[in-house]
């Protein structure tokens, strides 16, 4: 005890003014001392135990962040085996190919088909991998909850020991959902491995789907809307409370180091979380587990009736730098009447891409070198803006282009193309129908420019991006205004933006901040309708009027409206071009 302590104690003992002896005064000390030394433990103890609490709670956050690391080197790693995996795949399955042609033994094509499943099979694994490590790289497809647990029943049985009995129950009415199939799998067996693990001494799975109309559900928190709900039930052990909360944490496991490591339930919940729905968990201790992932319904309409694949030929360039995938693209390609030139890097294909006048259609590698096949896209786009792009292989980048995942099999090559270039021929014999019609409207000079500055701006998208309206109205900036989508309250309406000085002054008012859409939102000339027409249709609208105030002169006014994007599609400005003509005296007086 510190000597302040001890003075103090003693002057407490004198100033009482209580006659004690000196045996009943040290008494009286040495019970202080001991409450007081009794208090001091306590309050170390404390510190002690919290002390131990931080450094376990920090040595859990080391081994988590040591772990994350791995996790993030392993998935580098898997990225590029993964890649090169593919590129095997896409030999063995050129082989299989190579055999299947001209082969008419039934045996032979038996073996064949066997060897096909398995590479689709090994596919799919490759492709959950990168869905693990790359999230971006999903495949979205709507999907049949009733046909997907049938596909993925053997699996879960798998992964399961002989003492569970597992059950399906899948409602016949099932909505379908819109998901990487994939991911819904890997989510699947991770919660039926959880399940395993809960019932060491065995016991019963359910598996079920069902209808969920209702927004409200104990315990979660959903938009409106319907839902599918995807359910794994177990007769184990069940959760503590304590252990319930932290469940969807990342890392937290129960389960020793080398059976677990805290990410099956992580990955679970984010999926849901991703797909718009939530995931749930009812537990406790005795009672078994059951979870529930929450899933929005697709809206998905009546499959259309597939069209025929149609190849008109044409030339492509192929960039490619796996020469097997190459070899057999290019003769896919060929045998469909196509002109092919090859190249193996991005320098090599965009030097090869100046030998011929015209290209209908470039197709490149995703990881093609110099730049990847989003470079090459690019860099082909300058002198060709209009050149339709196809990708193989995940990552690329190029506005509207397809991609088809590795391995690609003739067939799909052969579909994709055929897909693309129906979409450009379509978009061109829409274009000439416009520019034929509208050009043959158009009188003024400065009009007719400006149409045809906006359609070579499109490049390859259905609409030019907003940041070209600057150079759309440079040549009649004082006659301009430039009008942006406000989707408040329904259907859009367009507020302006700026307005040309000469605009201003004719119609008399301010007019920044007004809106030209609706009815009585007659701002910019006559004719209010045409900007709703322009945004409907995303295509340009000309319209003119001839009027007359009184004894003044008539007046011409003529108006050319073109709709911009801030994505390339959906239409979100709107720039005009305004004309005025006065006539001194009416032209038409005295006819």
């Amino acid at each position: 005890m510190a000597q302040s302590d001890r003075e103090g104690i003693l002057s407490t003992l004198v100033l009482s003014g209580v006659d004690e002896s000196r045996e009943a005064a040290l008494e009286r000390y040495c019970r202080e001392l001991r409450f007081r030394l009794a208090e001091q433990t306590r309050i170390l103890a404390d510190a002690s135990q919290e002390l131990s609490a931080e450094i376990g709670r920090r040595e859990e956050a080391q081994a988590a962040l040591v772990q994350a690391q791995k996790l993030g080197v392993l998935g580098y790693l898997t990225s590029g085996i993964t890649h090169d995996f593919n590129n095997v795949l896409q030999a063995v399955r050129n082989g299989y190919d190579l055999l299947a042609s001209g082969n008419d033994n039934p045996r032979h094509h038996l073996v064949i088909d066997e060897g096909r499943r398995a590479i689709e099979h090994a596919t799919s694994l490759t492709r959950r991998l990168l869905t693990f490590i790359r999230p971006g790289g999903r495949k979205l497809e709507a999907l049949s909850p009733s046909s997907l647990m049938a596909e993925v029943e053997p699996l879960l049985r798998a992964v399961l020991k002989g003492g569970i009995k597992c059950e399906f129950a899948v409602a016949e009415d099932v909505w379908p959902i819109i998901l990487d199939r994939g991911e819904l799998e890997t989510v699947l067996i991770n919660l039926a491995v959880n399940a395993r693990d809960a019932m060491p001494a065995g016991g019963r799975l359910l598996i079920a789907a069902r209808n969920s109309p209702t927004r409200e559900v104990r315990g979660v928190t959903l938009a409106d809307g319907d839902y599918v709900v995807l359910s794994v039930q177990d007769t184990g052990t069940g959760m503590p409370p304590e252990v319930k909360a932290r469940a969807t944490e990342a890392f937290f496991t129960t389960k020793e180091p080398e059976r677990g490591t805290g990410l099956g339930l992580a990955m679970a919940n984010d999926f849901a979380l991703r797909a718009g729905g939530a995931l749930r968990i009812d537990s406790a201790p005795g009672s078994g587990t059951t979870i529930e992932v929450y899933l929005p319904r697709a809206a998905v309409p009546a499959p259309a009736t597939a069209a025929a694949e149609t190849h008109r030929g044409g030339v492509i360039l192929l960039a490619e730098e796996n020469e097997a995938t190459r070899i057999l693209a290019a003769q896919t390609l060929r045998a469909l009447g196509y002109r092919v030139i090859e190249a193996g890097n991005g320098k090599a294909a965009l030097a090869l891409s100046y030998s011929v006048p015209a290209l209908d259609l470039a197709i490149a590698s995703a990881t093609l070198p110099d730049g990847g096949g989003g470079g090459l896209a690019e860099r082909l786009r300058i002198e060709r803006p209009k050149l339709p792009m196809l990708f193989l292989g995940q990552g690329g980048t190029a506005g509207d282009a397809d991609t088809l995942p590795r391995p690609v099999s003739p067939a799909a090559i052969a579909a994709a193309v055929s897909a693309r270039l129906a979409r450009r021929h379509a978009f061109e014999e829409r274009e000439d129908a416009l520019s034929t019609r509208m050009l043959a409207r158009l009188d003024q000079p400065e009009l007719k420019g400006c149409l045809a500055l906006w359609r070579r701006l499109r490049g390859c998208d259905p609409l030019p991006r907003i940041d070209h309206a600057e150079a759309l109205i440079a040549e009649r900036k004082a006659c301009h205004f430039v009008a942006a989508a406000d989707c408040d309250g329904g259907s859009p309406r367009f507020r302006l933006l700026s307005v040309g000085r000469d605009l201003a002054d004719r119609l008399g008012r301010p007019l920044e901040g007004m809106f030209v859409t609706g009815p009585e939102d007659d701002v910019v000339g006559s004719l209010p309708a045409a900007y709703a027409q322009t945004g409907r249709s995303r295509l340009p609208v000309y319209d003119w009027l001839r009027h007359k105030l009184g004894d003044g002169p008539a007046t011409r006014f003529d108006r050319l409206i073109l709709p911009l994007s801030e994505d390339g599609h959906t239409v979100s400005h709107l720039v005009g071009i305004v004309l005025f003509t006065d006539f001194p005296t009416d032209p038409l007086e005295g006819m």
